[in-house]
């Protein structure tokens, strides 16, 4: 039977031959032959059509490459095909998922059904099919773009450019390209489609656009291939319909176990888990036939994370709403349905943390800090303002917590900053040290001692952004949490001089949220009303001096995002999700993040 040989071509060193021969250009039956192989996928949601993106046949079984992002969120896929280079693609079956990267925005799919939507055996499709014929790109290199952008009209579009820009990072312990910068124009739709050189060789998948108020500068990022093939361990027989490629240890996330028990007198007809950092619910994990009845437990086998849970009864009735689990080790969660037999919930949603030694509070705010660096030792502290006595805790990915009160290393910590004005040296001020181990995800949350209310800042010192970050550094605001009428603020000051901060506010797919005009909401340099979708904050004129005495003082480049009630409410929801990024993803090195956040 056929097999793929994936591991053969990264393992044992295969030099496959070119599609074609090394002409300066590929001639249009060359272009037609690739653009055959790459199709478009039509992202169903229930019943209807929700949205597109691309992909390349790379075995005649029906196997097809493409984005984690285009099928992640689909209750089902369609494969239209090319017929002609200047008609519309016809549907012509329908696929599953059968593998998703945690690591990198890669997904592999399989059709298995036809336009009628009867199964199909794989064995027996013969589609035409893309080779594994792998190439590295180097900057200059021409590449040709495939797929079917939305704005081509649901048209098979081809664009050319070249390789401007390849970035490192580590991949099984060996420095790769994980990231080719191209000039070459595509656009939404375009993503999980395929990009190749003038020897027809592939080189990468078009995975994102990065676009530039100032100038409307554009450039697309492509996910290398030698990535892809080089986080692939095995492959299984393609007749069996299982999963096709699996990823090595190191690029998968441990699995946990999670139980939930119904302990009421009512069933539990609906169950919704999701990931904290999305924007959806996602599929309902009973199904149409499964309920957990009275006294009856149910489990799952999850990626380590923080979740949410809903619940429904079977009337589709919410019975019971619990945000942000930490279920980066196995637990459980009981439903009793019994409100008298629970401690009520403290006022909006605000967390509880007790300490010990009479240091706890009812009314904490939490931050998520989603991807420090591994080997970071990052300081984290809870500055009050206007006299608020701030208590400040961190837990690790296995909920093991931390706490501080009154810290002597914070008491010479001063700040002058736009939303602040002078914040004198207070012995009241609260740090701790986190050593950030792994991919681990750490929870900062900060409370009132004795459950006094107020203003502070949260400061973050260590953090640096580097090339292997991807889009950025992530920081999450459980937004539920902050007071009735909430003001936020998030500083991005470097520290190095090279580095030129850049925020967004984006959703939970990391992607920047727009306003109603189409414009992101970002900050580049905090003083220009252009460039800062908030407004223009005098960061320039800003001075602190923190950890060890260091004075630090704000540059016209750092970055600032003020957002009001009346923006939170629109845009916020119940996350706040900032990306500390570069301009241009061109600039690195250390800086400090700063959230001026209140608890009531």
């Amino acid at each position: 039977m056929k097999k793929l040989l994936l591991v053969l071509i990264i393992l044992g060193g295969l030099i496959m031959g070119n599609i074609y021969a090394q002409d300066e250009f590929l001639d249009a039956d060359e272009l037609l032959f690739i653009a055959e192989r790459v199709v478009l996928i039509g992202i169903i949601e229930g019943d209807e059509f929700v949205g597109n993106g691309s992909g390349t046949i790379v075995d005649p079984s029906g196997v097809i490459f493409t984005n984690r992002h285009v099928v992640e969120d689909s209750d089902d896929l369609a494969i239209f095909m090319l017929t002609d280079i200047g008609e519309l693609p016809e549907l012509a079956y329908f696929a599953r998922v059968v593998e998703v990267s945690e690591q990198i925005d890669f997904a592999i799919i399989q059709v298995d059904r036809d336009a009628d939507g009867n199964p199909v055996d794989p064995t027996t499709l013969n589609l035409p099919a893309l080779p594994l014929n792998v190439a590295s790109a180097a900057i200059g290199e021409e590449v040709r773009v495939f797929g079917y952008p939305g704005i081509g009209d649901g048209y098979m579009v081809i664009t050319s450019g070249e390789i401007v820009t390849i970035q490192n990072g580590e991949v099984n312990g060996e420095r790769v390209p994980v990231w080719y910068r191209t000039d070459s124009e595509f656009s939404g739709g375009n993503s999980g489609g395929l990009a190749v050189n003038n020897a027809g060789q592939l080189v990468g998948i078009p995975t994102s656009v990065v676009t530039e108020d100032r100038t409307s500068g554009k450039l697309g990022g492509l996910l290398p291939f030698s990535t892809v093939l080089a986080l692939i361990e095995g492959a299984s027989d393609l007749s069996s319909g299982d999963t096709i490629v699996e990823a090595p240890p190191s690029a998968t996330t441990d699995q946990i176990t999670f139980t939930l028990t119904n302990d009421s007198n009512t069933a539990v007809c609906y169950v919704f888990i999701s990931p904290t950092t999305a924007t959806s619910w996602g599929d309902d994990q009973l199904g149409a036939e499964e309920i957990i009845n009275t006294g009856d437990s149910r489990a799952w086998q999850l990626p380590a994370d923080f979740y949410d849970v809903l619940l429904l009864d079977c009337d589709q009735e919410e019975i019971s709403d619990t945000r942000n689990v930490d279920l980066t080790s196995d637990d459980s969660l009981t439903y009793t349905g019994d409100a008298e037999s629970e401690a009520p919930p403290p006022a909006s949603g605000q967390l509880s943390v007790s300490c010990g030694q009479s240091v706890e509070f009812d009314n904490g705010v939490e931050v998520v800090l989603a991807n420090l660096n591994p080997g970071e030792v990052v300081r984290v502290s809870a500055i009050g303002l206007d006299g608020f006595d701030p208590v400040l805790a961190v837990f690790d990915g296995a909920n093991e917590g931390r706490c501080s009160d009154d810290s002597a290393d914070t008491s010479g910590y001063a700040f002058n900053l736009p939303t602040t004005g002078t914040v004198a040296p207070a012995s009241l001020n609260a740090q701790l040290t986190i050593e950030a181990v792994g991919n681990e995800v750490y929870s900062v949350i900060v409370g009132g001692f004795d459950n006094q209310t107020g203003e502070f800042l949260i400061v973050i010192e260590g953090v640096s952004l580097i090339a292997d970050d991807g889009l950025g550094d992530r920081y999450i605001v459980n937004a539920t949490s902050l007071g009735p009428q909430p003001t936020v603020t998030a500083y991005m000051i470097s520290t190095a001089s090279d580095l030129d901060p850049i925020l967004y506010l984006t959703n939970g797919d990391n992607v920047p949220i727009n306003d109603d005009n189409g414009s992101p909401i970002a900050c580049d340099d905090a003083g220009s009303s252009e460039l800062c979708w908030t407004g223009p904050l005098g960061v320039a004129s800003s001075e602190m001096t923190v950890f060890g005495g260091a004075t630090l003082r704000g540059g016209e480049r750092d970055a600032a995002l003020l957002l009001r009630p009346e923006i939170l409410d629109t845009y916020g929801g119940a996350r706040l999700r900032f990306l500390a990024s570069s301009y241009q993803q061109s600039s690195f090195g250390d800086y400090v993040m700063i959230l001026q956040l209140s608890n009531g």
